[in-house]
């Protein structure tokens, strides 16, 4: 996953060692409209709103087995 948010251009992944990736986009306003549409869509990633990270999203990676223990 890693890797194909690497090849995105305007995305800025971090590298990670546990099941989440952390990655930057341009702006606040492109982070949020791609929070938006992919809730939209019932995939469900974190969004911060303090300054140091309003540009970034967090993606987990899991199987699903672990949907089961998602609670909305």
């Amino acid at each position: 996953m890693f890797d194909q948010l690497s090849s995105v251009d305007g995305i800025k992944p971090y590298p990670s060692g546990a099941n989440f990736i952390l990655f930057e986009l341009p702006s606040s306003s492109k982070a949020t409209a791609v929070y938006d549409q992919l809730r939209s869509k019932g995939i469900l990633i974190r969004k911060f709103n303090n300054s140091r990270l309003e540009k970034c999203l967090r993606v987990s990676v899991g199987t699903d087995p672990d949907l089961s223990l998602i609670h909305i």
